[in-house]
């Protein structure tokens, strides 16, 4: 959805379909008044930041490359 945090969505980025071609937002579907559910700034800052530290933005390792990935048989750690 392009947020740090489920609870950073709001009742616009939620699309309910009804029927087989029409869609309306959480917001018409349930009369969800403006403000209702969103987050003041400083609290939606606050969880951006404890969950994508530095703010939301493109990854810059893929997973896929082998980035971050340990080898298998080669932990780094010694278990005790």
């Amino acid at each position: 959805m392009g947020v740090a945090h489920p609870g950073l969505i709001n009742a616009d980025d939620v699309d309910i379909l009804c029927g087989d071609y029409e869609a309306r937002s959480l917001r018409e579907a349930y009369g969800y008044q403006d403000g209702w559910g969103r987050l003041g700034t400083g609290l939606a800052r606050e969880i951006t930041e404890l969950m994508a530290p530095g703010g939301s933005r493109p990854e810059t390792r893929s997973i896929e490359k082998g980035e971050g990935e340990k080898p298998l048989g080669h932990d780094t750690e010694s278990i005790t």
